[in-house]
């Protein structure tokens, strides 16, 4: 892998990355040093609202969206947060519903199962069998 030197999409500093990471290790350490917060608050207060979490640790109301997207926390009871970004259908955490996801991985498998195919047909075609006669 290249590393790149961008700027961070959160402070604006340049730093070097890899692998498509867009934010830099003190941001990164940062969001992490949240998510732990929130989750030692979750661990005392299980039936806690999102605006209980964000008033009693301090974590903002978007890295407490990061992290039900990212699917690192979810939310119990009835006012769900996210919808789902392929049939906007309300979801507990992540971006997809477990219909849209089932649909996708169902596609994937049959799109990879039609490239494996085509690559077989091809190489069927590249590699032809011939006879040679001994002396």
């Amino acid at each position: 892998m290249e590393a790149k030197i961008i700027n961070c999409k959160e402070c604006g500093r340049l730093f070097s990355s890899v692998g498509g990471i867009k934010v830099c290790t003190r941001c990164r350490d940062t969001h992490e040093k949240e998510f732990q917060t929130v989750r030692e608050y979750l661990y005392d207060n299980p039936d806690a609202s999102l605006k209980d979490v964000e008033d009693d640790t301090g974590v903002s109301h978007e890295s407490l969206m990061t992290f039900l997207r990212d699917g690192r926390l979810e939310f119990k009871g009835e006012n769900l947060l996210l919808n789902c970004e392929r049939c906007d259908k309300p979801i507990a955490t992540g971006r997809y519903c477990e219909e849209c996801q089932a649909q996708m991985a169902k596609a994937l498998g049959a799109a990879g199962k039609e490239i494996a195919s085509s690559i077989d047909a091809s190489s069927k075609k590249e590699h032809k069998t011939s006879f040679h006669s001994k002396k």
